[in-house]
């Protein structure tokens, strides 16, 4: 019977029906966190975050910085809708938000309200992974910023527009329509590292939402929209602070919008505050009457407040914007009577002048806006051009080398770009244009003009004896790296050969580059930066870590810089090349606090526990992902520890992920080809050198490739490689060596006894080097002769392998008994004269002691010794 009744149609309601999450859902759903199985969110755990419910509702606890989270209501989606919830963030003393995404596609695609910890709110849509921002960071209104305290959020959606209410006050609304529907989640995003003191160590920030309801009835979502749009008053201050996010934002529309929104409603009269910022829009959008409108009425109602000076300064521009410039001047005049020492009123009058074709009064105005503000780079450059069309030409250059040091030192090379034609055109003879234009392409990394006018001004200024202070070459060193200088009159800008030396050590030329550190240091007694990169490059050029002129330098430093880290740092490569463990670590735990995150101060510390013979700690040092490294220095530091440590596998796959993220560089890609010389893999060295070749022509280079090509017994081309080298480095005796190996196993003997000709002048016969020329002129002797010797005493020659055939003989003297006397045509033995005097026959000629048979001169190797010595060779 059972059976019967449950394959009715109507006993199948009772069942539970399957959920559809991608139905497109109208409902009204209050989150009861108090029953994880009705809360819908999926508590989870990852790595660097972890969520979970309770009575105190979702928790979302992010356990690093700077990454962004959520957890995602898997049932439905929504298009209108009502999300109202409770959010608290419980921050530990770092910067982040929290919130809403919703109407979700996927990963990909999804708004996302944020209520940040700095009492800040944003509203943004991401489609299709690219970000695109609808409201900017907006002061949120009467944030509860108290610790436990939670902030109510409501988000209307309906259809294209969208409305945010916090803490029951409205505070923004925008209208978009990229994506129609979607699921809905909890964000928690964190903005910077966790601090260390304050961080407990249970997530950097958690965000908690208390309390939550969904309601996606579209009746209830447009009634809402309704209250919220049209009945309920909209403060004032919530819509001037969404219009000046749009402004900011470079929506100027939206923001004039805001504003008359706000005119509409108010029943006060409009304020100079709001009248200024909606012409400032007007001007934007190009809406010129309408911005004159605007700040005509901010004129009016009160001439002497900062509005109304401010309000003079826009219309001044607005005429200028318009060409009205006899409208200009006489608004720049009559606003200059109330305001006189305003520099903006005076660059505009000088604007009409310039533009009326008045340069004297032009320039007039200009210096006075200068006075007024003589920071501003722009007005210095508007001067300049003044006073040249007025054909003072002096009194120009000096106006735009200021504007050139201006936009020097906040780094505005576009505009600076514009001022060095003209300081060139104007001071071809004058060393701070060439200086000036020196730094401007260093900066811009144009190192082929940098270093030519930076040779410039050193000889023009040597040349004029005149040049810049050390307070102006400060000034104008901005954008160089820190450079900067203190004191009276000099005859150069210090800034001149430090650059210059820069630019030399960039080349490797770092014994070229201390004579000009040095000239900069006595230039600049007082700057830091000198005297560090002269200590550095003394290092660096002589490894000497007991130096008395570079720990001069360095204490120099501290001096002027006590706490300066990278100081600290090179003073701890110094003291680890001294063996001094101690000092070296006191170093580097100083400079580890100042840079932190600093690679090269991790590969110190590394080196210091390698050399404790930690070479697992060194690793551990050198694999912190927390340590920016886009270059690649801490991976190939690990391949060189292990390197040196003959754990060439493990070293080939560090070089190989430092070689992933620089792969052009010519060291690592050294490093690399070495390692894979030690293994034998020479074929995957050869690739790489011939990349680091193509990238740079350099001895080192040159050196690997012959060598390998030795190896692969590719003759010729370890041949072109090594002179190629030498053709560099005429007189390195590694190279000459390799090269003379070579001939040698070319059988190539004349130039191999070039090549120990010239090593046995270079290298001193006391060293250790000289015994490997020793080597290589007896393999050449051995390759080129062979040993003959008499059959009865020890006495030998040495003689060609292969002899001309020598002339006939004719002695008019006796030889001595050293020579040889012949060889036995039976036996094959050769006597020396000395022993064939004990055998001779009845008529006085040699013969063999054992046959009895007469020798005979038949090896054109010993006709030869006999001739050599008949044309009065010695032995």
């Amino acid at each position: 019977m059972w059976q019967f009744l449950k394959n009715l149609p109507f006993i199948r309601l009772f069942r539970k029906q399957a959920i559809d999450t991608e139905e497109l859902k109208e409902e009204r759903w209050v989150a009861d966190f108090s029953k994880p199985h009705k809360a819908r969110f999926v508590p989870e755990t990852g790595p660097t975050y972890e969520s979970s419910i309770g009575k105190q509702g979702l928790a979302l606890a992010l356990k690093k910085g700077l990454q962004f989270a959520w957890v995602e209501d898997p049932l439905y989606r929504y298009a209108d809708l009502i999300i109202e919830g409770k959010i608290r963030l419980e921050a530990q003393g770092t910067y982040g938000a929290a919130g809403f995404q919703f109407r979700r596609a996927d990963d990909s695609s999804y708004y996302s309200f944020l209520l940040s910890t700095k009492g800040y709110f944003r509203f943004d849509v991401l489609f299709n992974g690219t970000t695109m921002p609808l409201i900017g960071w907006t002061e949120a209104p009467d944030f509860h910023s108290s610790e436990g305290e939670y902030n109510s959020v409501r988000i209307i959606a309906l259809g294209d527009k969208f409305t945010f209410i916090i803490n029951d006050k409205w505070a923004g609304e925008i209208v978009d329509d990229t994506i129609p529907s979607g699921k809905l989640a909890f964000a928690v995003v964190s903005y910077e590292e966790a601090d260390p003191e304050t961080s407990t160590g249970q997530g950097n920030i958690t965000g908690r939402l208390q309390a939550l309801t969904v309601d996606s009835r579209l009746i209830e979502v447009e009634a809402v929209h309704l209250r919220w749009n049209r009945f309920i008053k909209i403060d004032e201050k919530a819509r001037f602070r969404l219009a000046e996010t749009f402004l900011a934002m470079n929506q100027p529309l939206s923001a004039l919008v805001q504003i008359k929104r706000i005119w509409k409603t108010a029943g006060a009269p409009r304020s100079q505050q709001e009248l200024l910022f909606a012409a400032r829009c007007a001007m934007q959008l190009s809406l010129y009457e309408e911005a004159e409108e605007y700040l005509d009425h901010c004129l009016e109602a009160d001439i002497d407040s900062e509005e109304s000076r401010n309000a003079l300064a826009e219309k001044a521009k607005l005429l200028y914007l318009q060409s009205r410039y006899a409208d200009l001047e006489e608004h720049a005049k009559g606003a200059l009577e109330i305001f006189p020492q305003d520099p903006l009123l005076h660059t505009l009058l000088g604007h009409a002048y310039i533009n009326l074709g008045r340069p004297d009064l032009t320039a007039e105005a200009y210096d006075k806006a200068l006075s007024l503000d003589n920071e501003n780079a722009l007005i210095a450059q508007n001067a300049g051009s003044a006073y040249e069309r007025l054909g003072d030409d002096k009194t120009a250059l000096e106006r735009y080398l200021l504007a050139g040091r201006l936009f020097l030192n906040t780094e505005n090379y576009n505009d600076l770009a514009l001022v060095i034609p003209r300081v060139l055109d104007l001071g071809s003879n004058d060393p701070r244009s060439h200086s000036l234009a020196g730094k401007y392409y260093f900066a811009i990394e144009d190192f082929h003009r940098a270093e030519k006018e930076l040779a410039l001004a050193d000889r023009v200024g040597d040349e004029s004896g005149t040049g810049e202070t050390s307070a102006d070459a400060a000034a104008g060193a901005g954008g160089t790296g820190g450079i900067g200088a203190s004191g009276g009159p000099i005859g150069l800008d210090p800034a001149v050969p430090y650059l210059r030396a820069l630019l030399l050590i960039k080349k490797d030329k770092r014994k070229a580059a201390l004579a000009l550190l040095k000239r900069a240091v006595e230039l600049a007694p007082d700057s830091a930066i000198f005297h560090f990169r002269l200590a550095e490059n003394l290092f660096l050029l002589h490894q000497n870590p007991k130096e008395k002129e570079l720990w001069d330098h360095i204490n120099r430093v501290f001096e002027l810089q006590p706490d300066d880290g990278w100081t600290l740092n090179l003073a701890a490569q110094v003291a680890l090349k001294d063996g001094n463990l101690d000092s070296a670590k006191a170093y580097l735990e100083k400079a580890a606090a100042l840079l932190p995150k600093e690679a090269a101060v991790r590969m110190n510390q590394a080196e210091l526990a390698y050399l404790h013979g930690n070479i697992d700690n060194a690793l551990l040092l050198l694999n912190d992902d927390a340590v920016d490294d886009p270059e690649g220095l801490l991976a190939h530091q690990a391949g060189t520890i292990l390197y040196r440590a003959d754990r060439l596998e493990e070293a080939k796959a560090y070089f190989a992920e430092a070689l992933k993220k620089c792969p052009e560089r010519l060291d690592y890609l050294i490093d690399q080809a070495n390692c894979l010389i030690n293994l034998g893999l020479y074929g995957e060295a050869d690739t790489l050198l011939a990349k680091a070749y193509d990238r740079e022509e350099n001895e080192a280079v040159l050196d690997l490739i012959g060598y390998i090509a030795y190896k692969k017994g590719e003759f010729p081309r370890a041949e072109a490689a090594y002179r190629l080298a030498l053709e560099r480095d005429p007189d390195n005796t590694s190279f000459l060596s390799a090269l003379a190996w070579i001939y040698i196993t070319m059988a190539r003997w004349t130039s191999a006894e070039d090549c120990i000709q010239k090593l046995e002048h270079l290298v001193a016969p006391e060293s250790v080097e000289y015994e490997s020329v020793q080597e290589l002129r007896e393999r050449l002797l051995m390759g080129t002769t062979r040993l003959v010797q008499c059959a009865s005493c020890s006495r030998n020659w040495r003689v060609p392998l292969e002899p001309p055939a020598a002339p006939p003989l004719r002695l008019v003297a006796e030889p001595p008994d050293e020579l040889p006397a012949g060889t036995c045509i039976h036996c094959g033995k050769t006597y020396c004269i000395g022993c064939a005097k004990q055998s001779l026959d009845a008529s006085g000629r040699f013969v063999c002691p054992t046959c009895g048979e007469r020798l005979k001169l038949y090896d054109e190797g010993l006709k030869k010794l006999i001739a050599d010595w008949a044309r009065g060779a010695s032995y």
